[in-house]
């Protein structure tokens, strides 16, 4: 077992450590309604916003993520044997947020793809491919601390040791550089990683509760592994835009390079409509007795019909 004890801080073009030792970081609205993002710059450059970009809702004071750190590799130490602190930290977890914003192709329009899920002449669902996007993962603090609106972690801006300050139960590391460190305050960050993907987002029409939501997120990444035989670990499912507030589901690829199953999803009704069968059996779901032929129903209507039985067995 590994346990991290400090960032290595970035250095790049940019100094990212100012003249009085605090970080450059980035200030961002994450939408509240679908969870895309409108990001900043290092730097202080704050996105001129007021309504989100993707669904036009409006952007409150809420929305704001501020202090935001890009991390790209960390420091462990191995531990012999797991400690109370560290169990306790694993029960409690973090409050992990994933927020995504479209790529422009080769002629400067946003690349994505949309298409409705019916079922009959009534619309259940929406869903968005988009071949390229920017996703930012971003550790917004304990899950259990105090102040829900205090986000973050305390680090030493020099050494990019993590403190313990806010954590339940920690206390003050024994570091090497005490005399660095009691010089120099520790700095609040909300750190976040990035990378770039394909994804997937269905976003039902009429909401439906989060308990629902769990089932269908879990029952469809199930579905997707199974039809196409990926591994799990080559499929992330989240919801949008919080786990707490689930409005929409976010799929994409983890493996590197992608395995072409959230395409084939996108272009192939046929494709989506095994999905939500195998997603019914998982769920122990009792399907309809006959056999279903693609030339008798336009596909996109079929995959509707399961996937509005896929709800209904959630609820």
């Amino acid at each position: 077992m590994y346990r991290v004890v400090r960032a290595k801080l970035n250095v790049g073009s940019v100094d990212h450590i100012s003249g009085n030792s605090q970080l450059a970081t980035i200030s961002s609205l994450v939408c509240s309604q679908c969870g895309y993002g409108h990001l900043g710059e290092a730097g202080g450059a704050q996105p001129l916003v007021n309504r989100c970009e993707n669904c036009d809702a409006l952007l409150t004071e809420h929305d704001w993520v501020r202090e935001l750190y890009r991390i790209e590799t960390v420091e462990t130490v191995a531990v012999e044997r797991i400690s109370i602190n560290d169990e306790d930290r694993q029960r409690q977890g973090f409050e992990l947020q994933t927020t995504y914003r479209f790529l422009p192709g080769p002629d400067g329009l946003v690349q994505q793809r949309k298409a409705e899920v019916r079922h009959g002449n009534e619309v259940l669902a929406e869903l968005t491919y988009a071949p390229a996007a920017r996703l930012w993962r971003i550790n917004r603090g304990w899950r259990r601390r105090k102040d829900k609106e205090q986000l973050g972690f305390y680090i030493n801006p020099i050494t990019g040791t993590w403190s313990k300050q806010d954590e339940p139960g920690g206390d003050q590391a024994d570091g090497t550089d005490e005399g660095l460190l009691d010089k120099v305050p520790n700095q609040r960050i909300v750190p976040f990683v990035e990378d770039h993907r394909n994804l997937l987002i269905l976003a039902p029409v009429h909401a439906l509760p989060i308990e629902a939501m769990a089932t269908l997120q879990a029952a469809l990444k199930r579905g997707i592994e199974m039809t196409f035989q990926i591994e799990e670990s080559e499929l992330v499912a989240e919801p949008l835009p919080k786990a707490d507030e689930r409005r929409a589901l976010m799929f994409y690829e983890a493996a590197e390079g992608g395995a072409g199953v959230l395409t084939r999803i996108a272009s192939d009704p046929a494709s989506l409509a095994q999905v939500a069968s195998n997603a019914l059996k998982l769920l122990h779901h009792n399907a309809p007795q006959g056999q279903w032929k693609l030339e008798d129903l336009p596909a996109l209507e079929q995959t509707n019909a399961l996937g509005n039985r896929i709800c209904e067995a959630g609820c």
